[in-house]
C-alpha cells in the first residue's frame, strides 16, 4: 500500500502517518482496503498464484554483542534489519541450530496463527536468508515450541514444532478453525501450514522431510513445550510434551460390551475441587462441580 502524497481528507480528519504498521485483508487472494481508508490509501498489487498474510505487529529483533566496553560493561547492538531477521508474526519461540551442518547456527522461529515459521539459514556474514518456503514441506498453523535431536541417529539434527492438534477425533473438531472463511489461506499460504505437529528430518540435502505421523507425534492436544531427552537410559531418545487440554477420561463405552461406568481419578490438594463435564452418548453434555475424597453417583437426565 502506498500513501497518496499531498492527500487532505475531506471532513478534516487527521490521516495516518505515512510510516504507521498497517494490517493487510485479502479477499479472494487479493490486498482489500477499507472503503474508509480508500482515501489515504493507494493500493499497490503485484499479481501472482500466491497470497501471504502480512502482520503488524513489533518486529523480531537480533542482537549482536559488541563485548566489553572501557567500563567492563557488556554492549549489544540491534542488528534485526541488517541481519535480515526482522519477522513481524505473532513470534512464540526461537531454537538455534546448525541444519546444513556447515558449522554456522542457523536459526528456526516458530509462529502463532497466520505468519508461517521461519528457517534463516545464517549466510557467515552476520546475514540470514529464510529457506522455509523452500526447504519445508510445510508448518504447523500455530506453532507453539520447538525442540531438536537426532531422531534416527544418522548424525543429523532434527526439528519438532508442535501444535495444537486434538489426540482424538472429537477434540480435532471441535478445536478446529473455520475452514469457510481460512480456505482461502488454505490453498495458497506458501508455505502451507496445517493445525498439527511437524517433525522435520534432517535429509543432509536441502529439503527437509515432514515424519510426524510416521512417527505418531502429529496430535498431542495443545502442546506448549516439547522435550527431546534419553528419559530412561536406553541410549535412545525420547520425547516428554506438556499441554494444556481438558483431561479426559473414557468409562461405560460401548453397545453390549461396554466396560465399567465407574471412574477414579486423583485430585491434587492444591485443588480440592474439580470441575466434571460428561459427554453422554445421545449427545448431550451435564456439567458437575465435585470434591476430592468422594464418592458422587450421576444419572442422566430423562
Amino acid at each position: 500500500m502506498r500513501w497518496r502524497p499531498g492527500w487532505i481528507p475531506r471532513d478534516g480528519r487527521i490521516p495516518p502517518g505515512p510510516d504507521q504498521k498497517f494490517r493487510v485483508k485479502f479477499v479472494g487472494n487479493k490486498p482489500y482496503v477499507l472503503d474508509e481508508l480508500r482515501e489515504f490509501w493507494e493500493l499497490l498489487y503485484l499479481p501472482g498464484d500466491r497470497a501471504k498474510q502480512i502482520e503488524a505487529g513489533q518486529y523480531d529483533h537480533l542482537f549482536r554483542n559488541d563485548g566489553p566496553d572501557g567500563a567492563g560493561n557488556y554492549r549489544f547492538t540491534d542488528v534485526s534489519r541488517e541481519s535480515g531477521i526482522d519477522g513481524t508474526d505473532l513470534g512464540q519461540a526461537a531454537t538455534w541450530w546448525d541444519c546444513n551442518n556447515d558449522g554456522l547456527p542457523d536459526l528456526y522461529v516458530a509462529n502463532d496463527y497466520w505468519g508461517s515459521d521461519k528457517l534463516y539459514q545464517n549466510n557467515g556474514d552476520g546475514s540470514f536468508t529464510d529457506l522455509a518456503k523452500t526447504a519445508l514441506p510445510h508448518t504447523p498453523w500455530s506453532s507453539m515450541r520447538v525442540d531438536i535431536a537426532d531422531v534416527n541417529n544418522d548424525g543429523l539434527m532434527d526439528l519438532l514444532a508442535t501444535d495444537m492438534a486434538g489426540s482424538n477425533h472429537f477434540k480435532q473438531k471441535v478445536g478446529m478453525g473455520d475452514m469457510n472463511s481460512a480456505g482461502w489461506f488454505l490453498e495458497y499460504a506458501e508455505p502451507r501450514q496445517y493445525s498439527r505437529n511437524t517433525l522435520f528430518v534432517n535429509s543432509g540435502t536441502d529439503r527437509f522431510m515432514e515424519a510426524a505421523y510416521l512417527a505418531g507425534i502429529a496430535s498431542s492436544d495443545w502442546t506448549w513445550i516439547p522435550r527431546f531427552d534419553d528419559f530412561d537410559n536406553d541410549g535412545r531418545v525420547d520425547l516428554c510434551i506438556t499441554n494444556g487440554m481438558t483431561r479426559e477420561i473414557r468409562a461405560g463405552e460401548g453397545y453390549l460390551s461396554q466396560h465399567s461406568a465407574s471412574v477414579s481419578f486423583p485430585m491434587m490438594p492444591a485443588n480440592p475441587t474439580a470441575h466434571l463435564e460428561i459427554r453422554w452418548p445421545d449427545g448431550t453434555m451435564s456439567e458437575h462441580p465435585i470434591s476430592g475424597s468422594s464418592n458422587v453417583e450421576i444419572f442422566q437426565a430423562q
